[in-house]
């Protein structure tokens, strides 16, 4: 365990810094009409970078990681998070009206 806290970082550090870049990256203006596939591109970047801020900054992973995520979100998918959320929308109204009608 202590060898693998030094390469990634103390897990509880580790998720505080990720989630002050998250946030950050949350209030930009692009955020809500990205592709969910580059949403989850920048939250597993933002993820590795935390590690390399709070690990082994030497760790090749690491670096390869951010890499590997920056290119898949090049591979965009249509879905955005506004229509994510109108489709749970649909869903749960449907889902209402049916336990509405029981």
């Amino acid at each position: 365990m202590e060898l693998k806290t030094k390469v990634y970082g103390d897990y509880v550090q580790v998720a505080t810094t990720a989630q002050s870049i998250k946030a950050v990256l949350r209030q930009g203006k692009n955020w809500s009409s990205m592709a969910l596939t580059q949403v989850e591109a920048l939250e597993n970047i933002a993820t590795h970078l935390a590690r390399i801020i709070e690990g082994d900054a030497g760790y090749q992973e690491h670096w390869e990681s951010v890499t590997a995520h920056s290119q898949a979100g090049t591979k965009t998918g249509q879905t955005s998070l506004p229509q994510v959320e109108r489709d749970l929308s649909t869903i749960l109204k449907a889902a209402a009206q049916g336990d509405a009608a029981a």
